[in-house]
């Protein structure tokens, strides 16, 4: 089932996708923030496949580019503050798919 939500984007570089994820938990640890990373999306390169699972063809047209995305997902507990490696890109309108809940 399809669910309406915002996905909050965060731009940056890193070498690679554990390197930013290495960087996201120093980051939420300094911003007392507990991320969940089961909900954080981080996207190497312009992949936007990997964009079309969330948002529309118009919405991945407005969304600047950055060599790595992050994306903070509604159960994610983020977004972050603006760090040296990361910047923020904006709330975007996305669908996100989840299992229907079993019936009674």
């Amino acid at each position: 089932m399809k669910l309406d939500c915002d996905i909050t984007l965060m731009g940056g570089t890193f070498a690679s996708q554990p390197l930013a994820f290495a960087h996201l938990l120093d980051a939420a640890q300094a911003q007392g923030i507990s991320l969940d990373l089961d909900h954080v999306e981080v996207i190497q390169s312009n992949q936007p496949a990997r964009l079309t699972q969330w948002f529309t063809s118009d919405t991945c047209q407005s969304i600047p580019t950055a060599q790595t995305l992050i994306a903070f997902l509604p159960a994610s507990g983020g977004p972050l503050a603006p760090t040296d490696h990361l910047r923020p890109l904006g709330t975007f309108p996305a669908q996100i798919t989840r299992a229907p809940l079993p019936k009674d």
